[in-house]
């Protein structure tokens, strides 16, 4: 290949029965490190495992949508050495899908994915998978992704979100990547790079926030935490106030250095308050007292059972925690010094 090569889309049926592997080997020949290798759509019928080598020395290789049309496919897995792309070929749209044939249904109905891993972990550049909403592949009919796992590798900048209920994230050790989390009951694990970042609440592959409320108890662990960013976005805030229990958001490996974005519920306030939550009789009772006492729109902390929770208010809560404030646990924490400045809280 000597310049940039694009295909729309091309189809591979598997023949014989169901349960057939298809592996795509990606050979990009450029030596300038300015070329892409680019396939707008892979429609694949009857295969359980599709395998991607992204190989050579061209700017990325990329399978922008992965359409398998009968919900066998159960993993797909990406090796090699150059970037790779699978974010969806328009709009809107995963970068992978299973059971995109199915025929209408005559009244609502939701199918579980066959998919349950995406394996990028052996790729060693840039990684961008997006991946985990609900898909409409025809009338009355929604394919769920609920427990999917997206792997990625150990370049640096990796982009990865998971649309899925309880979905999954592990990212390898480069520095500068990103993960997404859309669903509620998530996880993200980053490994050891510096500067990684996690969105929770915001959906990647639609580029629109969450319901409110649909992104809650999430959770994200740092392997360097010190110059971490975790963002709070609409998905994460909390949805219905309660005197029993209230979602939150879960960080682990909080160090000082870190940050909690919090722009979508404070805006620019600076108000912070170390909350005096003795009186509580519960979690969830300290949680609505720290949010009467900031008085305004900000933010309030306190200890409770060696974690620290912050709790974010959108405005002043006279009742305690409502709908459209945000509670973020810091686990192993205690940290004195919280600041905030526009919308940042940085860990101290």
């Amino acid at each position: 290949m000597n310049g940039d090569m694009f295909d729309a889309g091309l189809s591979l049926t598997h023949s014989g029965t169901a349960g057939g592997t298809l592996a795509v080997t990606f050979d990009n020949l450029d030596t300038t490190g300015s070329k892409d290798v680019e396939l707008g759509t892979l429609t694949s019928t009857g295969d359980t495992t599709v395998t991607i080598a992204s190989t050579g020395g061209g700017v990325k290789n990329a399978i922008y949508y992965l359409a398998e049309t009968d919900n066998h496919l159960t993993t797909v897995t990406v090796t090699g050495n150059d970037a790779f792309v699978m974010d969806g070929a328009v709009p809107s749209q995963n970068g992978v899908d299973t059971d995109a044939g199915l025929a209408a249904a005559a009244t609502a109905t939701t199918t579980q994915s066959s998919l349950t891993l995406i394996d990028a972990s052996a790729v060693t550049a840039t990684v961008t998978i997006l991946a985990g909403d609900n898909f409409i592949p025809s009338a009355n009919n929604t394919v769920s992704y609920t427990g999917l796992t997206i792997k990625g590798g150990s370049g640096n900048a990796d982009a990865l979100y998971n649309g899925a209920t309880n979905g999954v994230i592990i990212d390898g050790n480069g520095h500068n990547d990103a993960v997404g989390l859309g669903g509620s009951g998530a996880s993200a694990t980053l490994g050891t790079g510096a500067h990684d970042s996690a969105q929770v609440g915001f959906d990647w592959v639609t580029n629109a926030a969450v319901v409110v409320g649909g992104s809650l108890g999430d959770s994200v662990t740092f392997g360097a935490g010190a110059t971490a960013t975790l963002m709070i976005s609409q998905g994460a805030q909390i949805a219905t106030a309660s005197t029993v229990s209230l979602g939150q958001t879960t960080e682990h490996g909080s160090v000082a250095g870190g940050v909690v974005d919090l722009t979508s519920v404070v805006g620019a306030s600076t108000t912070v308050v170390a909350a005096n939550v003795s009186a509580a009789t519960s979690l969830t009772n300290a949680e609505n007292i720290a949010a009467e006492q900031v008085g305004a729109q900000g933010v309030a902390y306190f200890l409770n059972s060696g974690n620290e929770y912050v709790v974010a208010t959108h405005a002043a809560d006279p009742g305690g925690v409502t709908a459209g404030d945000a509670i973020v646990e810091l686990t192993g924490a205690n940290f004195h010094g919280l600041t905030l400045a526009a919308g940042l809280l940085h860990l101290a």
